[in-house]
């Protein structure tokens, strides 16, 4: 600073607006944007420089080409992979091709203050981007414009909070498109309306894309109420409040909070002790299921993550990242330690599976969901079980592994020294690295068999007594695929499963919306059954084999009704439905499932099924699920016709 001309200097300060404005480095452009934003290739320069609407720092960033350096800081920062939201801001100069010096400071404004006093400027800051001298509107009356944010336009006060919403400029230009999609041999009449609609092929995609469009615009307007909420008094403030903003060393990304009505509560704390942890309550108003959403934990938060995981009595964990992506770290391993407070944590096994559901051999010693589900059917987690993997995992990297996916399956014993009598509790880790941060997996049928093997370890861990409210037909393995279980969850308190990425929102969004939808399916065929038989009770239809029944798409006339056929049913299903906004959701087809899930999850944690394309995913894997249901029941049809069991079966009945 001392030795460059200030003409050829870009110093940029990434801190909140707020810090800014108490004190910064003389002559730095504040330039606070959310992450998740600075994470997306279509997030350029150019929105960046939209970001300053005009004001005194527009014009020296419109500069930013004919610099000689361009300097990043933050707060902190004292090694590389602490300084993340830094080494994004500096990619997105170099990708455009600057040609200058780039430079990060190490240790931050915390450092260069102690360092160089003399250099910091702690009087007013200049007018806010996009304002003038007078606070007002400028630009033909654009709103100011904080860190690529709008600011209400009722206040002119400076709000800390409010420029952390991704969304006001990830929407200018819309979400994109994307084709959905489909098994080349699904055939669009046999699918249910909304499921159709999405997956036209002359759509494009359109009207998924239009749907989450309006999925983002209406959490741009929760997060509007929220923020603003900090300003108003307990009375006045809305339903969506965030927790934890004060929380800076148990958040791992400073946009992404729990909403205080849906958050984790740590248990059994003393008066005016902290019962923070950022970790959501999730399930989707037609379905039993029940999530856990939480990032992914920090070292600071291990602690509490275990606690987490005791005091709502969670025994499957499903981990949706690997630890480090791009050199960056995504989520530290919170399972290598043995003790976390009273909490004690000793590991059993690890076994590595592969999420190949099409592939009929075994590679590399690697065990396949097939053998798991065998395995797992025999257990319960009363019970400390061994399952030694027949080759060595690695799970630092999984990549180097077969080509097809694995998923690295650790148990583990927990025990609380607070309860020396409980019996220990068998937990069940499942760890699938190759999910890349905003992206999906290789093939939609890698996540359905992810779905299904977290589904299988979590009906094991039931407890004897509650057993029952599980359906215990499930299909026999059949030439490599995954154990198949036809029952909706009818436990209307069903043990949490706890999902995570790194956030714990957009992976864990879509891995928990795939599975819960998957669940309204399975009721929605049941109540079908149900009326089926209550009309074959009634002499209206002749009775038809119980595997053809539940089949999606089955070798019938082309005027018989088909599996997605709604009618009312005149049977209740097994098992308590969850209400739904419609009651009466189970016998018809036109809700979209997908969209209506997601917008439950939006309105308990924020950026649920964070990007299109992994909302796209949710739809391409419905549709893997609905095409396997098929060929599976087609197979078992086939083969009883084949041996003339099903003639029998149908005389019989």
């Amino acid at each position: 600073m001392e030795t460059v001309d200030d003409g050829r200097l870009l110093l940029l300060d990434i801190r909140s607006s707020q810090s800014f404005a108490q004190s910064r480095i003389r002559g730095a452009l504040n330039l606070c944007i959310p992450t998740t934003l600075l994470k997306r290739p279509t997030f350029n320069i150019q929105k960046l420089q939209q970001t300053f609407q005009g004001g005194s720092g527009s014009g020296k960033f419109a500069e930013w080409r004919n610099m000689d350096y361009i300097v990043v800081y933050d707060a902190h920062a004292s090694e590389k992979r602490d300084a993340v939201t830094a080494q994004n801001m500096v990619k997105k100069f170099t990708n455009e091709g600057f040609t200058g010096h780039t430079a990060i400071l190490r240790g931050g404004f915390g450092m260069f203050q102690k360092s160089f006093a003399e250099l910091i400027d702690d009087g007013s800051a200049a007018p806010l981007a996009g304002q003038g001298g007078s606070g007002g509107r400028v630009n033909g009356g654009l709103a100011p414009v904080i860190g690529g944010v709008h600011l209400p336009q009722s206040t002119n006060e400076l709000d800390p909070f409010f420029s952390n919403i991704r969304q006001n400029m990830d929407l200018a230009d819309g979400v994109g498109q994307f084709d959905v999609a489909r098994p080349a041999d699904l055939e669009s009449p046999l699918l249910p309306q909304w499921l159709r609609n999405a997956a036209s092929k002359n759509d494009h995609g359109q009207k998924v894309a239009e749907q989450f469009l309006r999925i983002e615009q209406d959490e741009q307007a929760r997060m509007r109420n929220a923020y603003a909420a900090f300003k108003l008094d307990k009375e006045q403030m809305c339903k969506f409040q965030l927790s934890g903003v004060e929380k800076g060393g148990k958040n791992r990304y400073k946009d992404i909070l729990p909403f205080d009505h849906a958050r984790v509560r740590l248990q059994n704390r003393p008066a005016g002790a902290c019962d923070y942890v950022n970790a959501s309550h999730i399930s989707a108003s037609r379905s039993h299921k029940r999530y856990i959403a939480s990032q992914g934990p920090l070292p600071a938060t291990f602690d509490d993550f275990w606690s987490v995981i005791w005091e709502q009595h969670v025994r499957v964990i499903v981990m949706l990242t690997a630890e480090s992506e791009g050199g960056q770290l995504k989520c530290h391993p919170y399972w290598k330690g043995k003790e976390f407070g009273a909490i004690k944590l000793r590991p059993l096994s690890e076994k590595k599976v592969s999420l190949d559901i099409d592939n009929h051999r075994s590679e590399s010693g690697a065990a396949h969901p097939t053998q798991v589900a065998a395995d797992w059917g025999r257990k319960r987690a009363n019970t400390t079980t061994t399952l030694e993997s027949s080759t060595p995992a690695n799970p630092k990297n999984p990549q180097n592994q077969a080509e097809s996916p694995y998923v690295l399956i650790r148990k583990f014993a927990l025990s609380h020294s607070a309860y020396p009598f409980a019996p220990i509790r068998e937990i069940t880790h499942l760890y699938f690295p190759s999910w890349p941060d905003f992206g999906t997996p290789a093939q939609p049928s890698h996540l359905l068999a992810l779905v299904e093997l977290a589904n299988l370890v979590q009906r094991a861990g039931l407890p004897f007594e509650t057993a029952s409210v599980v359906g215990s037909r499930v299909s026999p393995p059949e030439g490599g695929s995954v154990a198949w279980h036809d029952e909706p969850e009818n436990d209307e308190h069903a043990r949490p499963m706890l999902v995570h990425c790194s956030a714990g929102c957009g992976r864990t969004g879509t891995f928990c919306a795939v599975d819960s939808v998957i669940d309204m399916l399975k009721r929605q065929r049941q109540v079908k059954l149900a009326a089926a038989r209550a009309k074959g009770s009634q002499g209206d239809t002749a009775m038809v084999d119980r595997d053809e029944e539940l089949s999606p798409r089955t070798v019938r006339p082309t005027d018989a009704p088909g599996f997605f056929d709604f009618a009312p049913a005149a049977a209740a299903a097994s098992g308590p439905a969850p209400p739904g906004s419609d009651p009466h959701w189970p016998e018809k087809d036109t809700a979209d499932l997908i969209q209506k899930t997601v917008e439950d999850f939006r309105e308990q944690r924020l950026s649920m099924v964070q990007s299109l394309r992994q909302y796209v995913l949710c739809y391409e894997t419905i549709l893997e699920w609905v095409n396997r249901t098929h060929d599976r029941a087609v197979n078992t049809i086939g083969g009883r016709r084949r041996s003339g069991s099903l003639q029998q079966a149908l005389r019989e009945s």
